[in-house]
Formats: C-alpha cells, structure tokens, sequence
C-alpha cells in the first residue's frame, strides 16, 4: 500500500519521513489504529492491555498518554497479517501494530513502542 518512502527507516525513530500510500486502500485497519490510539491518549489503561493482544508492551500507556499527533509512516499488508506504523514524534517513537487475520476479519494482535 506504500507507493513512495523516503527518509529513516520505519525501525528507526528519530528521523524524518516522506510516504505516499495509495489512495485506493482499504483502511479497515487504519480506522481500528485509529481508535486504539484515541484509547491510549484518553489513558484507559484496561483499554490499553484489552486492545493490545496478548503480546501487551506496558510501555505503550506510558508514551501514548502523553501524545497528541502521530503519523501513520508505514504500512504492509499480507493474507494473514497487517503492520501499521506511526511515528509519534513528541516522544521520539514510533507505534508497531499487528493485525492476524481472525474469523472476523483482521484484529489487533500486538502492540509495541520503539524508541
């Protein structure tokens, strides 16, 4: 779904980023890291550990809780699996989130900082 990446690699926090995504994409996933994020900026620390699988980084709260913007900076897609990250860029971070593939469609299956 990444027409165009330039700049750090999505690994790598500090740095600055240029993507494209198609414009055509199905964005399912993107709509659910949505409101996973708005989740973590509220501080709903049951929300955070419920919605972020069972390979929960408790790390995640700590520096959600204190961002206001985030950029969706990569994408990639696959038949069983999704990967969605967003830079965070008040904390020098970047959200990794996992979608598996489930009966009822795709749902979140991990959520993890890197700093």
């Amino acid at each position: 779904m990444v027409l165009f990446y330039h700049g750090a690699a999505a690994e790598a926090p500090r740095g600055r980023v240029i993507v494209v995504f198609n414009p055509c994409r199905n964005r399912d996933s993107e709509n659910t890291t949505e409101r996973l994020i708005r989740d973590l900026n509220w501080g709903l620390p049951a929300s955070c550990a419920n919605r972020g699988g069972k390979d929960y980084d408790p790390r995640v709260c700590l520096v959600m809780g204190k961002t206001r913007s985030h950029n969706l900076i990569w994408r990639e897609d696959g038949e069983q699996s999704r990967v969605l990250v967003d830079d965070i860029p008040e904390e020098r971070a970047r959200l990794w989130i996992t979608f598996r593939r489930h009966e009822s469609g795709f749902e979140v299956s991990s959520v993890s900082v890197a700093h």
